[in-house]
């Protein structure tokens, strides 16, 4: 008899494109999943896997299987959805924000998400938005929310929000009044966020810095730490800057050019039909925002 132990473990085996990353995502250990398989194969008669090489694929038949086996399993969280209140749901769901994100919507957004769902385990991944796009390539989270790009045709986009930024330096560090000429900018190092929308917009903005008044950071608070201390100047979220200890600390400068607002999207498989992630893709639409530092209210 086939169980749906066995069809999640081909489903995953086809998402993540290992026995070990199946385990790891089912919680379980590899030879647990090699036992699901084996079991399945027994029970159909079908090679579902190709073993003539060092790691085994999914055979034609094998993906077939694995088409259909997603099928059934959405059709199975679906007859629970309907049939379970939201408090009994258990379930893992990956979700991919940025770092920004995590200092602003997200912990109000989680805040509302366990009070919907007490069960569910929530697998929040933080990273850029380059790595996110990969991670989501890669069929490891059930959706982002990123800056907007280009994604491919295999995946639902949609606006959530806009952040808002501005040129800003340490508080005191220019004059108040018209703006900055390129020999002021140019008495401190641009300061970039790695992999992060700050560096695109700082170069857009100031074409021609030389690479060595450049400094990159590997995170936001690396970032604010620099320019709050007079190394540098950058760009910041407005609500950073609207936000008390940093609003103390650092101010906006004019530097001629505005910063363009940066639309953040929710991006999700085109072929997800879980009520539950659809559902938090819901939540995710009315908790993004960038108007409030550590927002919590649900």
């Amino acid at each position: 008899m086939v169980t749906l132990k066995q069809l999640e473990a081909l489903y995953w085996i086809g998402r993540l494109g290992s026995f070990e990353a199946a385990a790891r995502q089912l919680e379980t250990s590899q030879s647990t999943i090699t036992r699901r398989i084996q079991e399945l194969e027994a029970v159909t008669g079908a090679a579902l896997f190709d073993r003539t090489t060092r790691i085994p694929t999914l055979s034609r038949q094998g993906q077939d299987a694995c088409a259909q086996a997603a099928g059934i399993l959405e059709g199975a969280e679906d007859f629970l959805a309907r049939l379970t209140s939201p408090e009994m749901i258990a379930r893992r769901v990956s979700i991919g924000v940025t770092e920004l994100s995590s200092f602003s919507w997200v912990p109000g957004f989680l805040r509302t998400a366990r009070a919907h769902f007490p069960k569910l385990e929530l697998d929040l991944r933080v990273g850029s938005a380059p790595q996110l796009r990969q991670l989501l390539s890669q069929n490891e989270l059930d959706m982002a929310v990123v800056p907007s790009a280009l994604f491919p045709q295999e995946f639902a986009v949609s606006k959530v929000a806009t952040l808002a930024t501005s040129f800003c330096a340490a508080r005191g560090a220019f004059d108040e009044g018209g703006p900055l000429t390129r020999t002021d900018l140019a008495r401190m190092p641009l300061i970039v966020q790695e992999n992060m929308l700050f560096d695109q917009v700082v170069s857009r903005a100031f074409v021609g810095a030389e690479a060595d008044k450049v400094t990159v950071t590997e995170g936001l608070l690396p970032l604010l730490a620099f320019v709050a201390s007079g190394y540098g100047i950058s760009v910041l979220p407005d609500f950073i800057l609207d936000t008390a200890p940093f609003d103390a600390v650092l101010a906006r400068i004019n530097t001629g050019a505005t910063p363009e607002p940066l639309d953040y999207v929710v991006v999700h498989p085109r072929t997800t039909r879980s009520p539950v992630v659809l559902n938090l893709i819901d939540m995710v639409r009315d908790a993004c925002g960038f108007e409030q530092f550590f927002a919590v209210e649900g």
